[in-house]
């Protein structure tokens, strides 16, 4: 299937983002935000789950278990056991509501734990490369996508750009490339932050 072509100027500025634990009646879990095409790691603790488990919920949302595991302690100052699960969605994946039960009896361990997967499209072939002009603090970003994604649009409509334990990305111009001076760019600031605008 044709392939159609979106360059797109990016601005990095570093950032950390720290997540907290997320409850539910008797369990807690580390995150519960999943994109499409993504695959990570969740870890859950609750004092009642037991070695003999099983999960319901994840299916019929579309996510797939990579990996599993059960955990005698589920983190390091904890005295309750816990799971640990490498989750991936799908590209068509929704938002899931995931239970734990007892294996043997299927009696209800846990539930209300969410993980919410955000109605976006998966675009999994995507390349930051260098910009033509010498050390500038950009990047270009190319994606690739099916001829039936229209994309063509994005750019004026701003790229959001999900948070997390990465540099966080900016949308820029290329007119605002070109205002920068010639010292601005030998000592530019990337702490600095430019607007998201579009490309023309």
């Amino acid at each position: 299937m044709k392939k159609i072509f979106f360059p797109c100027l990016l601005f990095i500025v570093t950032s950390t983002v720290f997540s907290s634990g997320l409850c539910t009646a008797d369990c807690t879990i580390d995150s519960n935000t999943l994109g499409r095409g993504e695959i990570k790691v969740f870890i859950i603790c609750g004092k009642n789950i037991p070695r003999n488990y099983s999960l319901d919920g994840l299916p019929e949302a579309n996510i797939t278990i990579e990996y599993e595991q059960y955990l005698e302690l589920c983190n390091v100052g904890e005295t309750v056991p816990g799971l640990y699960l490498v989750l991936k969605a799908d590209d068509n994946a929704v938002t899931a509501s995931l239970r734990i039960l007892n294996g043997k009896t299927g009696e209800l361990i846990c539930e209300g734990l969410t993980i919410t997967v955000p109605d976006r499209i998966h675009l999994p072939e995507a390349t930051l490369e260098e910009p033509s002009a010498a050390n500038l603090p950009f990047k270009v970003l190319t994606i690739r996508g099916e001829k039936s994604h229209n994309l063509s649009k994005a750019c004026a409509d701003g790229l959001s750009f999900p948070k997390g334990k990465w540099p966080s990305l900016t949308l820029i111009s290329k007119e605002e490339v070109e205002e920068i001076s010639p010292e601005e760019k030998s000592s530019y600031n990337l702490i600095n932050h430019l607007p998201v605008t579009s490309l023309p």
